[in-house]
């Protein structure tokens, strides 16, 4: 599943952190993706 490969990448994290950190780079990659889409 790749939500648990995300929680391993930031095990040094607690879950809850991990999970909040994980959203932020979750919304930040759909930003960046929605920007290049609309730059074409």
């Amino acid at each position: 599943m790749r939500g648990e490969a995300d929680y391993d990448a930031f095990s040094d994290f607690g879950r809850e952190e991990a999970a909040e950190l994980v959203e932020k780079v979750n919304r930040f990659i759909e930003a960046v993706e929605g920007q290049i889409l609309s730059s074409r």
